[in-house]
């Protein structure tokens, strides 16, 4: 009898062990996650979980049977920073699971101007803001960098001609 292997969802790990086999023959099937899921459970054609066991040993019945290891989405950090301090406010933190798309923003103080996001080790990573990305298999650690808005400051001196003004 065939037994046939599945994943699920599509590119979230593989599986070893499908082929043929005889009746009552004792068949081991595994699953490996692919970076950013963890293996959860095999499941039958009908969706029922059959075991959490992995690798799983079972004997084979007298019959084709499909048999799909489901994989869970990791979940990840993203946290936000501010520099320098109090010159904006960002939002979108939180928890992502990987390959979720993820939407941040940040919104500039009274007299400062957004420039760009910056990853933990002071490397740019996009002048976007809002800026969107689908989530890595890891933490991430980004800041909003504010730049504190410059004024030209004219100054005159009344009545004409009376003297001089510096600064």
């Amino acid at each position: 009898y065939e037994l046939t292997l599945g994943v699920q969802p599509a590119n979230s790990g593989t599986v070893t062990g499908a082929g043929n086999y005889t009746t009552n023959q004792s068949v081991n099937i595994s699953a490996t996650a692919n970076n950013g899921f963890t293996f959860s459970h095999w499941q039958n054609e009908q969706g029922v979980q059959i075991s959490t066991a992995n690798p799983y040993t079972f004997n084979m019945p007298p019959a084709n049977i499909t048999y799909t290891a489901v994989f869970t989405a990791n979940p990840y950090q993203v946290a936000l920073g501010i520099t320098p301090a109090n010159s904006g406010t960002v939002t979108g933190a939180g928890t992502y699971t990987f390959g979720q798309n993820v939407n941040i923003s940040a919104t500039a103080n009274n007299g400062y101007t957004f420039v760009r996001w910056q990853d933990a080790t002071g490397a740019p990573v996009s002048t976007n803001n809002p800026y969107s990305f689908t989530m890595p298999a890891n933490n991430v650690n980004y800041t909003a960098v504010f730049t504190a808005n410059s004024y030209e400051l004219t100054l005159g001196v009344q009545p004409a001609n009376s003297g001089t003004v510096t600064g």
